[in-house]
């Protein structure tokens, strides 16, 4: 069920993809949670039944401005996907699964020169060929 670093088998994606699937929820999150603070006293003052229009403390076009915004958000997580993809492709799946460093000519067990992690180039290069098989299941070939 679990393999050696703890985590389940079925999440053996390299580190790099973890930390930016991670940073791109967090953006998603800090986006929804300032719509609502710019929308609370709306719905607020809707609850509360006073006299004053809600629409009174509506911030004209907030809707559309954080929906741009999470529209420019999903575009840079696709360009950010699509280059590590393009990056693992062209490195022949060779990259440290912690910082993509190319590990082109390096031995086959070492620490990676750029951030000093243990790697076995076998489950490195076994690890960003799934993840990238998985990440364009559906997308047509290069």
């Amino acid at each position: 069920m679990f393999g050696k670093s703890g985590r389940r088998k079925s999440d053996q994606r390299p580190a790099a993809v973890r930390r930016m699937e991670r940073q791109s929820f967090i953006g998603c999150v800090v986006i929804a949670f300032a719509y609502w603070l710019v929308q609370a006293p709306v719905c607020f003052e809707a609850i509360s039944g006073k006299d004053q229009a809600p629409s009174d403390y509506n911030t004209p076009f907030a809707g559309e401005a954080f929906f741009g915004l999470f529209a420019i958000h999903a575009i840079f997580v696709a360009v950010r996907y699509r280059r590590i993809v393009r990056l693992a492709r062209t490195a022949g799946y060779d990259l440290c699964p912690n910082c993509m460093y190319r590990l082109t000519g390096l031995p086959t067990e070492h620490t990676c020169p750029e951030c000093g992690n243990m790697y076995e180039k076998d489950d490195a290069t076994r690890r960003w060929r799934e993840w990238v098989d998985r990440a364009n299941r559906n997308a047509p070939p290069e």
